[in-house]
């Protein structure tokens, strides 16, 4: 494989066909495919295409792809243009997030059971320079913002990548729809 392209492809492949575990796994079946790539390159690539850490029923955790994964995730040049991440996110947020509550600063996330790591991560990769951070639990995200924005703007920003129709209106409790 010549191009970076072909090789987001064959990446994209691989992981939807089957359970890759590590990217030492994956690297030995690029290898297996003449593709000889670095960890750190093989780690951009899965950022790029927005591949995330899922847990399976047996415990478990496998690479997974997003349902659609853009041409613009393939076609584009680093460093990524922050709507083309975030454009994939709303809906498998939509799928995985169950409730959002604000509180100054901090915003918890109620995702469904073994999936609020995968979510932390995404929100980490989206580089926002208002999220300072994140930290997961089994269905909690717990999302550090910048002090100072207003409740508005941080709705604005969750807007940007969860369905509004998520977002709890009343922040006072999640509610679990």
């Amino acid at each position: 494989m010549s191009t970076r392209k072909d090789r987001i492809g064959l990446i994209t492949s691989m992981i939807r066909n089957g359970r890759i575990v590590s990217q030492e796994q994956l690297q030995h079946l690029l290898e297996a495919e003449g593709v000889k790539v670095t960890q750190a390159t093989l780690s951009r690539d899965l950022r790029m295409i927005g591949a995330t850490r899922r847990c399976a029923p047996e415990g478990k955790s496998y690479y997974s792809m997003p349902e659609q994964v853009s041409n613009e995730y393939i076609e584009a040049d680093f460093p990524l243009d922050l709507p083309v991440v975030v454009s994939g996110l709303r809906e498998r947020f939509g799928e995985e997030l169950l409730s959002v509550a604000i509180s100054r600063n901090i915003v918890v996330l109620k995702t469904r059971p073994g999936y609020a790591s995968g979510l932390a991560v995404e929100i980490d990769f989206i580089g926002s320079p208002y999220i300072l951070g994140t930290v997961a639990g089994a269905d909690t995200v717990l999302m550090v913002l910048h002090e100072g924005l207003s409740k508005e703007k941080i709705r604005q920003l969750l807007m940007t990548f969860i369905p509004s129709t998520i977002i709890n209106s009343k922040e006072n409790y999640p509610q679990v729809r």
